[in-house]
């Protein structure tokens, strides 16, 4: 009888394991999604910290703004399964931080356009 029990009991707590980690999949995947389908306001408030920045470039208010934002997403990204919104975040905030508060040269400015056209591309291509 014990035998017959403890094979039940082994059974039914595979079963809740199981359910358990479908749930738990199934979770992640809706974060994931929402996560997606909030990098387009994301993206678009780097842009215009950076348009801010371009505006007015001894200001360091927008400046520091750009960064922030950078400095989240970068580590949001790859925490939600998308690693290459990290590096390219990360490219943005080191390039930030690299100035030193000073206005960015015509290679950073260049580097900072870049970069977020990638990662606008990346909304329009989430598999990156």
């Amino acid at each position: 009888m014990n035998n017959a029990l403890s094979r039940n009991s082994s059974t039914m707590t595979t079963k809740k394991t199981a359910r358990t980690q479908a749930e738990i999949q199934a979770s992640l995947a809706d974060l994931q999604a929402r996560y997606a389908a909030s990098l387009p306001e994301k993206i678009r408030q780097l842009q215009a910290f950076w348009q801010a920045v371009c505006a007015d470039p001894e200001n360091p208010v927008p400046r520091e703004s750009l960064e922030l934002a950078s400095h989240k997403l970068a580590g949001s990204g790859s925490s939600y399964g998308f690693p290459y919104v990290t590096r390219l975040a990360r490219q943005i905030e080191e390039r930030i931080r690299a100035s030193h508060g000073q206005p960015l040269s015509a290679q950073g400015r260049n580097d900072i356009d870049r970069l977020l056209r990638a990662l606008a591309e990346t909304v329009d291509h989430p598999e990156n």
